[in-house]
């Protein structure tokens, strides 16, 4: 809190913005301060097994997702992932050219599924998990096609023979 004096016969108290402190600008219903806590500290931040997961809820499902699994550390939930690909496959068939987790958009995580057949119908999500689906839009060379994405544009992928 800073005073500001020398405006005549008054004072004008202002509060400082930082965490945890209300400004008089802010209405409080708005304003929360950010909760910062050390992903050791939370104990749901762990592998499960496909039943476990499904029996999460949405927010504790997002924030692992989104706080827990990392493109930098891909060994973190990974036999959690690997268990939810194995059911993903098992719903939708293996028909496919490619199906495997990834990280598209600002390191968002998803299951990439390119089907041979590019008009089979595939969901949007698997009970959290993002499906980013691919078309192949042209072959350049036997060892790379160009692919759309639902959910992240044009990339081009080598294939491995």
């Amino acid at each position: 809190m800073q005073a500001i004096s020398g405006l005549g016969n008054f004072t004008v108290s202002i509060q400082l913005t930082h965490r945890g402190t209300m400004t008089m600008f802010q209405p409080p219903a708005l304003y929360q301060p950010p909760s910062v806590v050390l992903n050791f500290m939370k104990s749901h931040y762990k592998d499960y097994n496909f039943t476990d997961w499904i029996n999460l809820s949405e927010d504790l499902r997002r924030d692992i997702q989104n706080h827990y699994w990392t493109p930098f550390e891909p060994e973190i939930g990974k036999k959690t992932r690997n268990l939810i690909l194995e059911e993903f496959i098992k719903t939708i068939g293996k028909d496919f050219f490619l199906c495997e987790f990834g990280y598209f958009a600002h390191y968002i995580i998803g299951i990439k599924y390119i089907p041979n057949d590019s008009k089979k119908k595939v969901p949007n999500e698997f009970y959290g998990i993002i499906i980013n689906k691919g078309k192949i839009i042209e072959r350049i060379s036997n060892e790379k096609i160009k692919v759309n994405w639902r959910h992240s544009g044009t990339e081009i992928l080598t294939i491995n023979a």
